[in-house]
Order: C-alpha cells, then structure tokens, then sequence
C-alpha cells in the first residue's frame, strides 16, 4: 500500500515539478521575446533602448507598434490563432493529466494495489504536452516572426497604454 501511495504522490510532485520548470521557460522566453521587441522597436526609430520611454519618443514608438502588431497583417491574426491554439492545448493536456490521474486512483483503489504505477504516466502525458506545445511555439515564431499570441498581448498592452491616464506612460513590452 505505501508503494502504491509513494507512486501517485511521486508522480503527482514530478509533474508539479515539471509545470513550475515549464512556467518558468514560459517566463524566460516571454521576456525573451520582449527585449526582442523593445530593441526592434529601438532599431526601428533609431534611439537607444533606454530611451523608449522619453516623452517624445512614445508616440513614435506607439506609432510603429501600432501598425507592426496591427490586426490587418495575415502574421498577426496567424500569431493570434497560434496564441489560442497554444492556449487550448494546455487545457487539453491539463484536463488528460487530471482525467489519467483520477482514473489511476479509482482502478488503484477498486482493483488493484499494482496499477499505481500507471500514476508515471502522467508525467509522461506532460511532457508529451508540453514538447509539442513547445514545438507548436517554435515553427508560429518561423512563419510568423512571433510568439505564439505575441500581436494580441502587444495590441493589448498599447490599448492599456494609451487608456492609463497616468501624465507619462511607460512602454514595458
């Protein structure tokens, strides 16, 4: 019995762990990708980085996100749809390591002591999940030059931008 306890538990602490490594890849490469951004944007107008939030270079620079991560180019919506994707995969691969554990559980406690062991599976399933999610992330940054979801989180960050009523705003992508 605490052989099959220590399975379920063990596998449900190693796709924990995995989750928290994967989450912090996830943030790694977001702020990644918004330096990319940042220094495109730079390059783009022909300031340094650090000079993005000097008043008189916001508006060129909202300007130039603006149509760069504009919902009229095909790479944005594709980025958007990969975005959702992306995001419905996660679900879908949360909900099949949940459903495979409790069914685990359940054929552990009716029949037999033995089928703990498929717990393992579960880890499994994750990194399944997350390789192809992965993957999936890397070939939307191919065709499209973003991250998956990339153009709505900018658009979505400039219109929290221009609606802050704040007197300066500050451009963080």
């Amino acid at each position: 019995m605490l052989t099959a306890i220590a399975h379920i538990v063990g596998a449900i602490l190693a796709t924990v762990a995995l989750s928290v490594i994967a989450f912090l890849i996830g943030m790694w490469q977001r702020e990644r990708f918004s330096k990319s951004t940042l220094q495109e944007i730079a390059t783009r107008l022909g300031i340094p980085v650090d000079d993005l939030n000097d008043e008189k270079h916001v508006s060129k620079a909202v300007e130039f996100m603006s149509e760069r991560f504009s919902n009229d180019r095909f790479s944005n919506r594709l980025s958007d749809l990969c975005g959702w994707l992306q995001a419905s995969w996660g679900w879908l691969g949360a909900l099949l390591q949940l459903g495979l554990l409790v069914g685990v559980i359940w054929v552990t406690v009716t029949d037999s002591l033995e089928n703990a062991i498929y717990a393992w599976g579960v880890v499994a399933e994750g990194l399944f999940f997350w390789g192809m999610g992965a993957l999936f992330g890397f070939l939307c940054r191919l065709l499209t030059g973003r991250f998956p979801g990339q153009a709505r989180q900018v658009r979505k960050g400039l219109a929290e931008l221009l609606n802050t009523p704040s007197k300066r705003p500050v451009i963080t992508y």
